[in-house]
């Protein structure tokens, strides 16, 4: 089967586990509503793009590339959840953010020099 199928099932597989379990405990669930379910689905969506983006662009020698990107959308998404919902960005992740912005500039330069 194909990484990324393997991936979401087992996600998926999770979910289900983690809900049931709650339910069996008869534990209230709240669902994000109005923007904040919008929100939530298209992170989900992005993140399972950006997934298959990685999974597929490793194969081959395109394992650094594919990296870096998965490392900028995790950045991405740290900074889309400070602007959006004023989730604090701790100094740790904010250095590792740095980090990869460092390797993106440098993978730019060494695509652009190539």
């Amino acid at each position: 089967l194909h990484a990324l199928t393997l991936n979401r099932g087992f996600a998926f597989l999770g979910a289900v586990v983690l809900t049931a379990w709650l339910f069996l405990r008869a534990a209230e669930l709240n669902w994000p509503r109005g923007r904040m379910l919008r929100l939530v689905l298209l992170q989900t969506v992005l993140e399972t793009l950006a997934l298959g983006a990685f999974l597929i662009g490793s194969s081959g020698a395109g394992r650094v590339g594919a990296t870096i990107g998965f490392s900028a959308f995790s950045a991405v998404t740290a900074i889309a959840a400070w602007i959006w919902l004023g989730e604090a960005i701790g100094k740790r992740r904010a250095l590792w953010m740095l980090l990869v912005a460092g390797g993106l500039a440098l993978g730019s330069m060494s695509a652009i020099e190539s």
